[in-house]
């Protein structure tokens, strides 16, 4: 089965409808959002974009969801207070849209894993690199290939105060589809040699789509795998791209190489 990809709730256009963002906070326990659901459904408030996560050494959970009041009649307020009684439920907010326009107005900042992040538009992000690139030549692809290598680093630091570094070695193949998550391209290992050669295969890979070049363009990244392998056998890594989808290739293709 092919990935689907991942919508994340920031705003939602239906012109015309009464929308609604409520943010509610629940017991940590089977049936909480059942009875979120239970409560927006018997005032015909309609879920249009949901998520729901636990809280870090918390009890609680958080369900955020985007909604369209069907019955125009039924306020926010009405909401809110409904959600409040159910026993299952901490706290609740609802924010109502303007004229079929909804836009998140009650999380910020947005995290993962205790860390703050932004959403950047792949094709902003593709031109601002690809501009870099420009200006410098090949003191471009350097700087490029060291700001990835230190986001790499940082990354991998923050992932072993959470998860022993010993379990990450075991399945790190798996551990690579943090790629894809986190929406960098979706990674395959083609072949690995004792975690000393490796070859990496990237689909749909973000700082390359779109871009047209003579020479493989996937700095950054190149630099972020080359810090992901370090930081595991604790050596250097040396990777080039041998293929490149700006250069017209189908996939691109790093070759890792563990040294020392």
């Amino acid at each position: 089965m092919d990935m689907s990809p991942k919508e994340i709730p920031i705003g939602y256009y239906q012109p015309g409808a009464k929308l609604a963002q409520m943010v509610v906070k629940i017991k940590d326990v089977v049936g909480s959002v059942a009875d979120v659901n239970r409560i927006t459904a018997s005032l015909n408030v309609d879920i249009r974009q949901s998520l729901s996560y636990s809280v870090p050494d918390e009890s609680h959970a958080v369900y955020s969801a985007f909604v369209e009041f069907k019955d125009k009649e039924v306020s926010p307020e009405e909401l809110t207070r409904s959600l409040r009684r159910s026993k299952f439920v901490l706290g609740a907010e609802v924010a109502e849209g303007s004229d079929g326009l909804l836009i998140d107005t009650l999380e910020f900042p947005i995290n993962w894993g205790g860390r703050r992040m932004i959403l950047l538009d792949q094709r902003a992000m593709g031109r601002m690199l690809e501009k870099i690139q420009t200006m410098f030549g090949s003191g471009g692809e350097s700087i490029l290939y060291e700001q990835g290598l230190a986001y790499g680093k940082g990354f991998m630091a923050a992932a072993f105060e959470r998860v022993q570094k010993d379990y990450v070695m075991r399945i790190y193949e798996y551990c690579l589809s943090v790629l894809a998550a986190t929406g960098w391209g979706r990674p395959q290992v083609l072949s690995s040699t004792d975690l000393r050669d490796f070859v990496i295969q990237l689909e749909r890979c973000s700082e390359c789509e779109g871009r047209t070049s003579a020479r493989p363009t996937s700095n950054f990244i190149r630099g972020f795998i080359s810090a992901l392998f370090a930081a595991l056998t604790e050596k250097e890594v040396d990777c080039v791209e041998v293929e490149c989808v700006a250069k017209g290739d189908p996939h691109c293709k790093f070759q890792l190489h563990v040294t020392g």
